[in-house]
C-alpha cells in the first residue's frame, strides 16, 4: 500500500500529500439512478429523496458533488474522471472481493506511518499496530479489545513520545472509544513517568462527531486528511474550524 502512496505525484509534497491518500483509499458509491459520488458520510445520508416528480439530492450528496468538483480541479481533471484515480488499493487484485472495512482501517495507519516517517522528524522512529501491553506492562488498560493495539506510536530512544490513532471514519456507537482510550493510555503513560500527546488522525466528515473529538479535553489535537474539504468545500467551518492538516501533524513532530 505505500507503493500505491509513493506512486502518485502527489506524495513528494507534504501539501498535497492529502491527495495521495484519496489516490489510495478514497472511494466512490452510486447515488440515486446514475450519480456516483464520494463516500464522505455513511452511504443512508448520501441516498437522494424522492420527490413527486423525481429523486432530489439531499444535502450530504449535494456536498459530496462539491467534493468531486474540488477534487477534479486538485486533479486536473473532469468530475467523472476522478473515480477512475482513487481507490487503489481496493482495485488491486489482492484485495478483490475483500469487504473494505479491516484493509482501509489498517492501510490508513499504515499510511500515516509511512508520512510521518518520509516527512516527519528523522530523530523519532515510528511503528505501527504497537501492542499496548508491550508498551504500557502490567498495566490494566480500558478498551473495547481483548489486546488492544495502538495505530501508531512515535518513539525517540526508544521511549514513547507521540500516541496517534487513526480511524478513516467512526461509526456513532463507536464514538467514544477513541476518547476513552487515549485517556486509558495517558494515565497509563503517568504510571511509568512519561507525559505522552495523543493525537487523533481521521477523515470523518460529520460535524456531531468530528465535534465530540475535537472538544474533549482528552486529545492533543485532531488532524484530518484534509479539513478544507469539510470546513470550506461542505461549509462545515464554524464548528470545526479547530480541524489540522497533515503538514501541522508532521510540523509537531519535531516538538516531540
Amino acid at each position: 500500500m505505500t507503493r500505491l502512496f509513493d506512486d502518485t505525484t502527489e506524495a513528494c509534497d507534504i501539501e498535497k500529500a492529502w491527495l495521495a491518500f484519496y489516490s489510495v483509499l478514497l472511494w466512490y458509491e452510486r447515488v440515486g439512478q446514475c450519480d456516483r459520488l464520494p463516500h464522505i458520510i455513511d452511504a443512508d445520508k448520501l441516498k437522494p429523496s424522492c420527490s413527486s416528480a423525481k429523486e432530489r439530492l439531499g444535502i450530504w450528496a449535494e456536498r459530496a458533488t462539491k467534493v468531486n468538483m474540488f477534487l477534479a480541479t486538485q486533479f486536473s481533471c473532469k468530475p467523472e474522471e476522478v473515480e477512475p484515480r482513487v481507490d487503489k488499493l481496493m482495485k488491486t487484485p489482492a484485495y478483490c472481493g475483500i469487504q473494505r472495512q479491516n484493509p482501509l482501517g489498517i492501510a490508513f495507519a499504515e499510511l500515516v506511518r509511512h508520512l510521518l516517517a518520509r516527512f516527519g522528524s528523522q530523530r523519532i522512529e515510528y511503528r505501527a499496530e504497537v501492542r499496548a501491553e508491550d508498551l504500557f506492562p502490567g498495566v490494566k488498560l480500558q478498551s473495547r479489545s481483548k489486546n488492544p493495539r495502538i495505530d501508531v506510536v512515535a518513539f525517540k530512544s526508544n521511549v514513547p513520545v507521540a500516541l496517534i490513532s487513526t480511524k478513516w471514519s467512526f461509526r456513532h456507537d463507536r464514538l467514544t472509544d477513541v476518547i476513552d482510550e487515549s485517556l486509558s493510555y495517558r494515565a497509563a503513560a503517568r504510571r511509568i513517568g512519561l507525559k505522552i500527546p495523543c493525537v487523533f488522525v481521521t477523515n470523518e466528515f460529520d460535524p456531531a462527531r468530528l465535534d465530540k473529538v475535537l472538544t474533549c479535553d482528552v486529545l492533543a489535537f485532531v488532524a484530518h486528511v484534509c479539513p478544507k474539504l469539510v470546513t470550506d468545500i461542505c461549509g462545515l467551518n464554524g464548528r470545526l474550524a479547530e480541524l489540522k492538516d497533515l503538514p501541522y501533524l508532521v510540523k509537531q513532530t519535531h516538538s516531540w
